[in-house]
């Protein structure tokens, strides 16, 4: 579900004003940059509308990803966030995150596939 600004946002414009996504978004600020054109002349330029119409499409696809990524995500969301843990406010490249990380997941390999369910007790 969407949060509550974001459909206030969506539905707030009139019908025939078009909403950008974030990769047409950045796509359209970078044109600008580029150019010096507004938003308008760049749309009726054919080679700029196309690379609106491709960042336009991009954004709509979502990310597909296996489950021992998602699982290694999760993993690493759960470590980062923990107050508990040491890692709490690091980045995940900080060489102390990364060690502990390659611990939890070498736990979670040694516990087996029926217990990737329970990664949530590491």
């Amino acid at each position: 579900m969407q949060s509550d600004d974001r459909y206030r946002r969506k539905h707030s414009v009139r019908p025939e004003v078009h909403v950008l996504n974030k990769a047409e978004a950045k796509t359209l600020r970078r044109l600008m940059a580029k150019t010096g054109l507004v938003e308008k002349e760049l749309r009726q330029h054919k080679k700029y509308r196309k690379e609106l119409s491709e960042a336009q499409k991009a954004g709509a696809n979502p990310i597909n990803r296996t489950p021992e990524e998602k699982l290694e995500i999760k993993v690493m969301r759960r470590l980062l966030k923990d107050p508990k843990s040491p890692c709490c406010g690091l980045a995940k490249e900080h060489p102390l995150v990364q060690k502990e990380f390659k611990a939890r997941m070498r736990l979670l390999e040694q516990m087996g596939q029926n217990s990737l369910s329970r990664w949530r007790y590491i």
